[in-house]
């Protein structure tokens, strides 16, 4: 476990914990969760890692299940599962989240299943949801600045790698409440638009200074212009500019299909 400088109880309650489970505990000051993933990779030693959000947790049988499946396909890098969606103050029903069934149960290449993600603008398999094995994430570059993306970022090497599986049946629990961003509101939804667009930029920027396919990079800029849109829609700050900006390095780029136009709600962009 990484503590990115915690200024709550976490240090005592782990340290009852380690009483009883073995568990290792890392402390740094607060430097952002690529900072705190990288050193947990990096301080790694088993041949698979499992990612944990502190506010989401695991279903029994998660880590023998996902293990087994690494242990049967050699070529499959990403394992995960749908989500199980918990809202805290129990304003809505917990429901699974939506996997296309016929991503279930079967090893799929990994570039194919991005490409899927991207044109479709979704992407499933990240979070506390997915394993990946350690060969892979130890030998990634995770900058600092991607930041409040970083599971987006090790979802795609690890797709890229070999091939993904998911479970067929929810294995982690993502909690909803008023402290995460599913939950924030008001000044803390801006502050976190704000991270959260230095956060894709960083991404936008690794990729097109990497060498990675053409097409992730194109997708990705599309993902990025169409997020910034959105931002600035939700914050009652969207310049007439700024949508003539988006209509002509975008939609009349020429580089996007109507397909990927569509799903990224690109014509709704324009007129919101």
């Amino acid at each position: 476990m990484v503590d990115d400088g915690s200024t709550d109880e976490t240090e005592a309650v782990v340290r009852q914990l380690q009483r009883v489970y073995l568990l290792q505990y890392h402390q740094q000051p607060n430097a952002g969760k690529a900072a705190a993933t990288r050193r947990g990779i990096a301080l790694s030693t088993g041949d698979i890692i499992f990612t944990l959000d502190a506010d989401d947790w695991f279903l029994p049988g998660k880590m023998a299940e996902t293990l087994r499946i690494f242990d049967q396909n050699p070529q499959v890098t990403h394992v995960a599962s749908p989500a199980l969606i918990h809202w805290q103050d129990g304003s809505r029903p917990d429901k699974a989240e939506p996997v296309p069934t016929w991503m279930q149960g079967k090893p799929i290449p990994g570039e194919k299943l991005l490409q899927y993600f991207f044109d479709r603008n979704m992407l499933f398999g990240g979070g506390s949801t997915f394993a990946c094995r350690a060969s892979v994430l130890k030998r990634l570059p995770l900058p600092d600045a991607v930041d409040m993306y970083t599971d987006e970022w090790l979802v795609m090497h690890a797709l890229l790698a070999g091939d993904s599986y998911f479970l067929p049946q929810p294995y982690s629990v993502w909690r909803v409440h008023g402290g995460n961003y599913s939950g924030a509101g008001g000044q803390a939804l801006r502050a976190k638009h704000a991270r959260l667009e230095h956060a894709s930029s960083a991404i936008l920027q690794a990729l097109e200074a990497g060498n990675y396919p053409a097409w992730l990079q194109h997708a990705y800029r599309l993902k990025h212009e169409t997020r910034r849109q959105g931002w600035m829609e939700r914050q009652g700050s969207k310049p007439t500019a700024e949508r003539l900006r988006y209509l002509k390095d975008v939609v009349l780029s020429g580089q996007y299909s109507m397909r990927q136009l569509w799903s990224y709600r690109s014509f709704n962009r324009l007129i919101r």
